[in-house]
């Protein structure tokens, strides 16, 4: 997404306009374990190893991964839970918290959103808040991950 924006910042944010405005649509996902998500028509859930990439099919575009903490390689399970659950934040620093969506920031300005959405389901989705577009990139996150 970030790139997206780069390129043609008008079409981007024309692009979120034109996002907020599709029907929602549920869809199930999830192995071992099901858990169900709103989004966007024409979004899918791509399957990747340790979970799933959030992919808008009709402009080709990606943006952020559904991990299965069991499967996962890039995160422990164990701090991800923790960092959600308060218990130990490590270096982040908790800025905001709405309709689930953990919004967290460490030293180096690296934002990170996390939502809940089963057991071992968590969505992550990162930005540097240093990112040339970076507001507009935390409002359609923002925007996804609370109609999740």
């Amino acid at each position: 997404m970030e790139i997206f924006a780069g390129e043609n910042f008008s079409e981007f944010k024309n692009y979120f306009e034109s996002l907020k405005k599709r029907e929602i649509v549920m869809v199930k996902a999830g192995i071992n374990e099901t858990f169900n998500v709103n989004l966007p028509k024409n979004f899918i859930l791509k399957k990747i190893k340790d979970g799933y990439y959030l992919y808008d099919e009709k402009k080709k575009i990606g943006f952020f991964v559904i991990e299965d903490l069991r499967a996962s390689q890039s995160y422990d399970k164990r701090d991800i839970e923790k960092i959600f659950n308060g218990t130990d934040r490590k270096d982040y620093k908790i800025i905001n918290v709405n309709k689930g969506v953990q919004t967290l920031k460490d030293k180096e300005g690296l934002i990170l959103k996390l939502k809940k959405l089963s057991k071992n389901y968590y969505a992550l989705a990162s930005f540097y808040e240093s990112d040339e577009h970076s507001k507009e990139i935390q409002e359609i996150y923002d925007y996804l991950l609370e109609k999740m």
